[in-house]
């Protein structure tokens, strides 16, 4: 409310969110955004990376709800859940989600205003064709210190060197 009234630095409007209670953060139910955003050429990011443990569900649903329908760069999602949980994730989400929602594929480019799940038997990496400069999805066997398949490590390592400062990391606790 107050960085709508003024402009405020980060690390103040960082402060001031944290003396807000958590029960004033939730949305009424059902409530999307629907409006869209002007977005102009000199956009800042080009991708999203959102990583959550098991209790991330809910609040990734309720970021995905807030993002602006017309979202022209992708969200890339690595929730820590079994393979069979993470597809129907995808499919609720898909659902519920004014933006399209759906697993990552192995070679499948990036496409702005479109959410991906990564799929839980693999890593999965963002990598950059050396030829065309598009954003692909692969998938790694490197394993990571801390939970794997899917590793939110590994997709933030590899979006940061795709993307650099262009990228936009989130990471929920569970």
């Amino acid at each position: 409310k107050l960085a709508k009234q003024r402009q405020f630095p980060l690390n103040d409007m960082v402060k001031v969110a944290a003396e807000v209670s958590s029960g004033k953060l939730t949305r009424e139910q059902g409530e999307k955004n629907t409006f869209n955003h002007s977005f102009d050429e000199q956009l800042r990011y080009e991708a999203i990376a959102i990583g959550a443990s098991t209790g991330g569900p809910m609040a990734i649903e309720q970021i995905l709800n807030g993002l602006p329908a017309n979202l022209n760069i992708p969200v890339i999602i690595a929730q820590h859940m079994p393979e069979q949980f993470l597809r129907s994730f995808a499919k609720r989400l898909d659902r519920t989600i004014p933006l399209k929602v759906k697993l990552a594929e192995r070679g499948e480019v990036l496409t702005g205003g479109v959410i991906y799940v990564l799929p839980g038997h693999k890593n999965s990496h963002v990598i950059r064709d050396i030829n065309t400069n598009q954003s692909i999805f692969n998938f790694t066997r490197q394993e990571y210190k801390e939970f794997n398949f899917p590793s939110i490590d590994g997709l933030f390592m590899s979006m940061a060197e795709a993307y650099g400062q262009k990228l936009i990391g989130i990471v929920l606790t569970g």
